[in-house]
C-alpha cells in the first residue's frame, strides 16, 4: 500500500490511468488521456454500508457513465485537500488468481475491499486490469484500489484524516486477510490450490 500525493504530481493521472478515462487536473491545467485503454475491464466505487445519499449518487453515476462519474469523483477528492503536497489517496494493488473467472475475481476483490476497507468508513475505487503475456498468451487480472484518506460524512468528508489507516499493522492485516479471502473463493469454486500471505 502506498500513499498517493500531489507532491508527486500523479493524483489525477493515477485515477485516469486506473479507471481508463480522460481527466483534467484543475490545479495543474493538465489533461490525462487514458480512455482508449482496452485492459481496464471494470471500475466500481465501493462504500460503507451507512454511506450518505450523496456518495450513493456518485456510486450510481460512475456505474451509469464511467467518464462523467470519474470526473465528478476526481474533482471531489481533489477539492477536499488544500495543501499542494496533500496525500489524496492510498493505493492498494493486488493480483488475483488465474484459476477463477473474471466475474468471480471481481466479486472476490470487491468483497474483500468492502469488508476490510469500507467497513472502516473509507471510500474505495476498485479498478480491474487484465494483462496478457505476449509470449504465453496467459492472462493476469489484478486490482488497483484507490482508498480515501478521510471518513465519509453526511455532507462530505471528515475534516481530519484517519491516522490509524496509515499504520503498518493495518497493511499486514489486509495482506493476511486477502490470502484468506482468495483461499475461501478458490475452495468455493472447487480449486485445491491455496496461497500463503507470507509469500503472496
Amino acid at each position: 500500500m502506498r500513499g498517493i500525493s500531489r507532491g508527486k504530481g500523479i493524483t489525477v493521472r493515477l485515477i485516469a490511468y486506473n479507471s481508463g478515462t480522460d481527466l483534467y487536473d484543475e490545479r495543474t491545467g493538465q489533461w490525462f488521456y487514458y480512455s482508449d485503454r482496452a485492459d481496464v475491464l471494470h471500475v466500481e466505487l465501493l462504500l460503507p454500508k451507512d454511506a450518505p445519499a450523496w456518495a450513493k449518487e456518485l456510486q450510481e453515476g460512475i456505474s451509469a457513465d464511467r467518464q462523467k462519474g470519474m470526473k465528478v469523483f476526481s474533482d471531489l477528492m481533489e477539492n477536499q485537500e488544500k495543501r499542494k503536497d496533500a496525500r489524496v489517496y492510498r493505493e492498494f494493488e493486488f493480483a488475483l488468481p488465474k484459476e477463477l473467472t473474471i466475474e468471480q475475481n471481481i466479486k472476490l476483490a470487491n468483497e474483500f475491499l468492502q469488508d476490510q476497507a469500507c467497513q472502516l468508513g473509507m471510500v474505495a475505487l476498485s479498478c480491474f486490469h487484465l494483462k496478457i503475456d505476449e509470449e504465453t498468451g496467459e492472462e493476469y487480472l489484478h486490482c488497483h484500489a484507490a482508498l480515501g484518506t478521510r471518513r465519509l460524512e453526511e455532507k462530505g468528508f471528515s475534516k481530519k484524516k484517519e491516522p490509524a489507516w496509515d499504520k503498518k499493522e493495518l497493511l499486514l492485516t489486509w495482506r493476511e486477510q486477502l490470502a484468506a479471502y482468495i483461499n475461501f473463493h478458490l475452495k468455493l469454486h472447487g480449486h485445491d490450490i491455496r496461497i500463503d500471505h507470507r509469500s503472496y
